[in-house]
């Protein structure tokens, strides 16, 4: 129970900066999956903004995109052992 709580502060506190800066420093834009704006941030780039204990070595990433109206709309969470271009969601290409 306690790492479920410990990953789940962390995606919070990765969404957080995302909000904060869609284009982070290791953020990374994706037009290989020909979704426009399309990039990937793994959660691990944000382990040590995470108060309280942490999650030790993260293996997920999140899909995501800044859509129009400057929302930032996240199309899936992904182990990163998963072939991403297999997991888009329906919907999710231009």
């Amino acid at each position: 129970m306690a790492a479920s709580l410990r990953y789940r502060a962390l995606i919070g506190h990765t969404l957080l900066d995302l909000e904060a800066d869609p284009e982070r420093p290791g953020s990374k834009a994706r037009p290989d999956l020909l979704v426009e704006g399309a990039r990937t941030y793994h959660l691990a780039l944000s382990r040590t903004r995470s108060a309280g204990a942490r999650v030790k070595e993260p293996r997920h990433f999140l899909l995501y995109r800044r859509r129009e109206d400057g929302v930032i709309e996240v199309a899936r969470i992904l182990h990163d052992s998963r072939d991403l271009a297999r997991h888009l969601p329906v919907g999710y290409r231009n």
